[in-house]
This record gives C-alpha cells, structure tokens and sequence, in this order.
C-alpha cells in the first residue's frame, strides 16, 4: 500500500486518539486536523490543510482503512486496522513518529500500552506485514518513504532570510 503522507499522517492520529482519548473518538475532520497539525510528538512536523485531511480520511476509506459513521452533529471518522491492539498501537506510533528503535517505541507507546523488553516490541514488528526494518530503526511501510514537502515553513524560512538580508544590506553599507 502506498498512502499519502496526509492519508499516513490521518491513520496515526486515528489510531492513536482511539487509545488516548476514546470518549471523543471516533473522531470529527477537525479533531484529525488538529491531531495532522500537532506540534509534540510528531515527526515530521507538517501542515495539513483541513482540503487535505478530508482528502486524506476519503483516500483511506477507499483503501478500506477507515470508515465513517454519522455523529449527531458531524460525520465521525475511525481507522478499519484489524491487527492486535499491541501491533496497532507500535503503527499508529511509527507513523506519527517516523523511524524508531524498539526502545522509542517503548517509551512513546508507555501511556496506552507497556510492552516488557524491546524483545516484545520486536517480535510484533517482525509479524507485521506493515513494518520492516531499515538499519537499527523500525519504520511503517504503508506510505512511500518520499521526502515530504513542507511548503509553509519553506515560504517562511524564505521570507525569514530576505528579511535578514536587506536587514544586513542596510545596516552594512
């Protein structure tokens, strides 16, 4: 499977607001907008626009890994992932969190499951078919591993630095 990295993005919030906070999930569009767009414990950091989010929870009902039901005021969204709650758990983690050893995993995972050994983590990722392992870090394999594009901090980071320069170029004549 080859997700977007918005519809990768949406898949973990979804897994992991459904562990952290059950009595909002499942969640509205703009409960997965504000998990796409969190700043702590998320790497990459992105932004998602919200046409992206619902982009994205459309693409991952058409992949069959979400789905939707009807809230009393707003359509509500939850993932479809079927693997034991444990392995869900370490994907939600690896697609939030990007490339991890066992021992992160572990510790990002403490609040909702506390795996024994770095062992235990392996033995689950090793039976996942939605997880392999590049070097000493475990990654997700559900979305390409294609650079992704922050184009706001970009724009920012550019005009940040014509700011700098025509501050220095008046200053130092």
């Amino acid at each position: 499977m080859n997700l977007t990295p918005a519809e990768g993005r949406a898949l973990g919030v979804l897994i992991e607001k459904e562990a952290i906070c059950p009595d909002l999930y499942p969640l509205t569009p703009l409960r997965v907008w504000m998990g796409c767009n969190q700043k702590d414990f998320r790497k990459p950091r992105m932004i998602v626009h919200m046409d992206d989010v619902l982009e994205a929870l459309e693409g991952l009902s058409t992949h069959g890994l979400a789905k939707t039901s009807k809230g009393r005021c707003y359509q509500r969204w939850s993932h479809t992932l079927s693997f034991d709650h444990r392995t869900t758990i370490l994907i939600g983690a690896l697609l939030l969190r990007g490339p991890s050893t066992p021992g992160e995993l572990r510790y990002w995972t403490s609040r909702i499951h506390r795996f024994p050994t770095n062992e235990s983590v392996i033995q689950l990722l090793q039976a996942c078919p939605c997880a392999k392992l590049k070097g000493k870090r475990w990654i997700q394999t559900l979305t390409s591993e294609q650079p992704i594009q922050y184009e706001q901090e970009l724009i920012d980071l550019k005009a940040r630095l014509s700011w700098l320069e025509a501050s220095l170029i008046q200053r130092c004549p």
